[in-house]
């Protein structure tokens, strides 16, 4: 075979960052062809991309676009997956727009498709998504005009039979697992826990600031508490003290867990970090522009960054290395990896009705 390195040229709105590369693909087609097709070798570097071919033909170097799932809605601000399905939060589409501009839909798509289906009523400000095996459960944030309650709320996937199951506060985020459901309040500024059938929610952590982003292991629940604290917390399922991981941050935002580490995204000074579970000091893995989303997948750590070079990342824990997937997305947000399948994300959209739910390949 015949080695080939290519260089690429892109517009950039900043630097790449130290151990940082661009997603790079060497393209091939026959000759008199405008039929490109990415080549199986992809060694990527800051310089240009590697790649091999048995015959001569047309080359050059490039990045694979995400493809959309979900176009033209009002900013989706939640997104959560299963094994079929892709599930999002939006204000809706222009074509089906709610009366009441605050309101959106809960939708689903099938993965590999792009015919989105709203799976509830207009409800008001969907602001976080959950799902397990029967249902998905959202937080509502309520409105006020006319005054309608924050509150959990769910729907079955195969009958689509809506249930409220608790109004409280000003509701920010949602996670789960087999028992229990745990939701941040901005406007008490709690976490609570409560049975995923509804029930009275218990308390975990007051002053937690503003909890938009959550994440868990087996045992204990972690967030960050935004720019009201400007710090990362963790608390124990059953409850107890709460234990700040990091203080004194920039607006952390999103935050992911593995056995070791703690690991959170600072929309104020660009960076990713993360610090161990049992304490410590952090560490930097990525200074960017101003972060957004994280997933954890493997030893690969995703995020989204909403300025800068308008990025969505790939970062490799074991190497130090970071892959840039995709540039100029519309602000990009909230991201999930599911195992063994694509990474996918939400580009909210500069103007209304310019939203996404985008895929790509990844490592």
């Amino acid at each position: 075979p015949i080695t080939l390195t290519l260089p690429i040229t892109v517009e950039l709105e900043a630097e790449l960052g130290e151990n940082t590369s661009l997603d790079a693909y060497g393209f091939t087609a026959p000759t008199g062809s405008d039929d490109f097709t990415p080549m199986e070798r992809h060694d990527p570097s800051p310089a240009g991309v590697i790649t091999q071919t048995s015959h001569l033909s047309s080359f050059y170097a490039g990045m694979i676009p995400p493809t959309a799932m979900a176009s033209q809605h009002y900013f989706p601000k939640a997104i959560a997956a299963d094994d079929a399905y892709l599930y999002f939060a939006s204000g809706g589409t222009e074509d089906a727009a709610p009366e009441d501009s605050n309101d959106g839909f809960i939708y689903r798509v099938k993965k590999g498709t792009t015919e989105a289906e709203a799976m509830t009523p207009p409800d008001p400000d969907p602001t976080a998504l959950w799902v397990n095996d029967t249902d998905v459960y959202w937080a509502s944030g309520g409105d006020n005009d006319p005054v309608i309650p924050s509150a959990i709320k769910r729907v079955n996937k195969s009958t689509l039979e809506m249930e409220t199951l608790i109004e409280v506060g000003y509701l920010l985020s949602l996670i789960g697992d087999e028992t229990s459901l745990y939701f941040g309040d901005g406007d008490g500024h709690n976490i609570y826990k409560m049975a995923l059938d509804g029930g009275e929610p218990v308390v975990l952590a007051e002053g937690a600031g503003k909890p938009e982003h959550l994440a868990q292991d087996a045992d204990h629940i972690y967030w960050t508490g935004g720019k009201a604290t400007n710090k990362v917390y963790k608390v124990a399922k059953s409850g107890g003290e709460v234990t700040v991981i990091a203080e004194n941050e920039a607006e952390p935002t999103g935050i992911a867990v593995d056995v070791e580490f703690v690991y959170w995204a600072s929309a104020g000074d660009g960076g990713v970090f993360k610090a161990p579970i049992a304490g410590g000091a952090k560490t930097l893995i990525h200074q960017g522009g101003s972060m957004a989303g994280l997933a954890l997948r493997g030893s690969t750590l995703f995020s989204t960054d909403t300025s800068r070079n308008r990025s969505v990342n790939a970062h490799d824990l074991e190497s130090g290395t970071t892959v840039v997937l995709a540039l100029g997305q519309h602000f990009a947000w909230r991201i999930v990896a599911p195992e063994g399948e694509d990474v996918f994300w939400t580009n909210g959209g500069d103007y209304r009705f310019e939203g996404q739910i985008v895929a790509y390949r990844a490592p």
